[in-house]
């Protein structure tokens, strides 16, 4: 800690509020420009990867089935005993990958910063995507689900990294007016993912139609060109991720972050200048001096961990985490539940051919192809866009608790009137199906990733957002291995195989009860519409400004280094308020009938 004179320290700590001040003015009221919607289609080209990879297996994991382990495959189908655990792990490695992903790259971004990271994620969705398309059996070992899953959990390791980094970094790069719009936009571009994996697919069985047309039987014909088509299919997701890598690595570092945790300016200055234009930050020239701060060698740190900790053990900060993090469990054991088994409902209801000996091979997976577009088109796509029309004017929690309402009747309504709908009303059991997808996107689907992005302080917003991502593919994995389990072995016919129809109405009347868990648990989540990021930083550390309101301060503690001044110099200061990340002099006392100050910077203060 440098000792001296206010004279000296005062215009330099005034240089760099008048710098910082006016980079989050400008931020905050950022007009719409070609650089914000940049910014938008940068984060939203990753989420429309995200989506196209993470759901094309829905449809390849059938032809996988054909191609390798026809006899597993059989006559059952996709939902075979058999086939029910390999199915399983080649949807879910993905998502197991997904879920190390957001929590390694959440936290490490808020250490080193986003600017770092971006890009990386891309780098790794690019390898996994590209190897995957390749995986094959190894002579003596591992199987080609064996080595189909490792590269897809690489994948999906770059898919969770997309999460926290593109949510909060557009997040950090908003005005407080269109900041939920923003970050809808980029997640609305999941929809236009899920639906693009079904053209490809459409497309590729089209091209391979002459050499599939005449299978019948999963046991009859041959299957290379069935494995050809998976692994273009699979293949064709790198390429949107390779376009979008170099537009991430040289996008400059946030205003919020380079104001509020490294304390720089200088780049400060320069995120603005991206976002707003070069005159959105113009200051007086003498006051462009940066003041000087303590080496970051010599400057006492405390782990981010550490810190996470102390910060996250307030109850108040507690709960809203705790909230964050239940409502996207609950939503994504239902998403990824149905999402990934759309074609097991579809065949169960008769809107696929069902085993019919008059279809072949490509009538089923272009129905599963085909049926899986409708869904996107009727329910997803709309419901993402809806979401970016009202967030920013009904808020997030409405949103929120209506989608959660509304899917709670609507699985209750499929649940208890299966029979009948799937037996006499397949159109209107598709219309419910597709307005539950519309209300999931319309709903928790959007608000669970905008919310915490925006309710946590930029020091802990990535981990934070991450931490929530992650409960939610937890669920995820839990309804991916639990969906096959119950839909093949809850019931048993009286010949001994599966009663999928039973089985697929107990996964929906389930699925109520999740959806109205999640209405509960939205209580505990924050409403942050029209605050901007600093007003809901400051909402969060109101308890300890409160605690340092009248208290004689005879030592601070700065992270796991302590400053004591000690005798009567310190004693009798008392704190009015505490500023935690900013520039601070604090006037200890008087010598010789003239001040003196320290100039501190808190990281955090007992």
């Amino acid at each position: 800690l440098a000792i001296m004179s206010p004279q000296a320290t005062a215009p330099r700590l005034q240089a760099a509020e008048v710098i910082e001040t006016k980079v989050l003015e400008t931020t905050n009221n950022s007009k719409f420009t070609l650089k914000t919607l940049r910014t938008v289609i940068i984060a939203g080209v990753g989420f429309f990867t995200d989506a196209y990879d993470l759901f094309v297996i829905n449809i390849c994991a059938n032809m996988i089935g054909l191609a390798w382990y026809p006899w597993k495959y059989a006559s059952q189908g996709p939902t075979s005993t058999g086939w029910a655990d390999a199915s399983s792990w080649i949807k879910a490695s993905a998502i197991i990958g997904t879920f190390f992903g957001q929590t390694s790259f959440g936290y490490i971004a808020d250490v080193v910063g986003r600017k770092r990271m971006y890009g990386v994620e891309l780098g790794f969705m690019c390898i996994g995507t590209f190897l995957s398309a390749f995986a094959a059996d190894t002579k003596h070992g591992i199987t080609t689900i064996g080595t189909l899953c490792m590269w897809r959990g690489v994948l999906g390791f770059g898919v969770g990294g997309d999460y926290p980094l593109s949510a909060v970094i557009t997040s950090e790069y908003s005005s407080t007016s269109r900041r939920g719009r923003m970050i809808s936009a980029v997640k609305a571009m999941q929809g236009f993912g899920e639906l693009t994996a079904a053209i490809v697919c459409l497309v590729m069985i089209e091209i391979y139609k002459p050499f599939l047309d005449y299978i019948v039987k999963p046991t009859d014909g041959d299957y290379t060109y069935v494995d050809q088509v998976w692994r273009w299919c699979l293949g064709l997701g790198m390429v949107p991720a390779v376009c979008t890598i170099y537009f991430r690595v040289v996008m400059p570092e946030t205003p919020r972050f380079s104001v509020h945790v490294t304390h720089d300016a200088d780049l400060a200055a320069d995120a603005a200048r991206y976002i707003a234009g070069e005159e959105a930050v113009v200051v007086p020239e003498e006051q462009v001096i940066v003041p000087a701060a303590v080496p970051r060698d010599e400057e006492p740190q405390v782990s981010h961990f550490t810190a996470f900790c102390r910060y996250f053990r307030r109850p108040r900060n507690c709960v809203r985490l705790i909230g964050c993090c239940t409502c996207w469990f609950f939503y994504d054991m239902c998403q990824y539940g149905l999402g990934l088994n759309d074609s097991v409902i579809l065949t169960n209801i008769g809107f696929l051919c069902n085993s019919k000996t008059t279809c072949t091979i490509y009538d089923t997976i272009h129905a599963q192809a085909a049926g899986k577009a409708i869904i996107t088109l009727m329910g997803k796509i709309p419901g993402y866009w809806l979401t970016v029309l009202f967030v920013d004017v009904w808020g997030r929690k409405p949103i929120q608790f209506m989608g959660f309402a509304m899917n709670t009747a609507i699985f209750a309504c499929l649940a208890a009137f299966y029979f009948p709908l799937k037996d006499k009303a397949v159109g209107a059991f598709m219309f419910l199906y597709a307005l539950a997808q519309l209300f999931f996107q319309f709903g928790p689907g959007v608000t669970t990733f905008v919310i915490p992005g925006e309710a946590f302080p930029t020091r802990f917003r990535t981990t934070a957002h991450g931490l929530a991502a992650a409960s939610g593919k937890i669920g995820a994995v839990i309804s991916t291995f639990g969906f096959d389990q119950i839909v093949t072995k809850a019931y048993l016919k009286a010949d001994g195989t599966p009663d999928k129809s039973r089985g697929i109405q107990l996964i929906l009347a389930i699925f109520s009860g999740l959806m109205f868990l999640g209405f509960l648990c939205t209580i505990m989540v924050p409403e942050t519409l029209g605050k901007s990021l600093e007003e809901l930083g400051e909402e969060n550390e109101e308890e300890q400004g409160e605690e340092a309101q009248g208290v004689k301060m005879s030592s601070l503690n700065k992270g796991n280094g302590v400053f004591e001044e000690q005798g009567d110099v310190a004693l009798g200061g008392k704190m009015s308020s505490l500023s935690k990340g900013t520039d601070v002099v604090l006037v200890l006392a008087k010598e010789n009938d003239e001040p003196f100050g320290k100039a501190v910077t808190f990281t955090s203060v007992s």
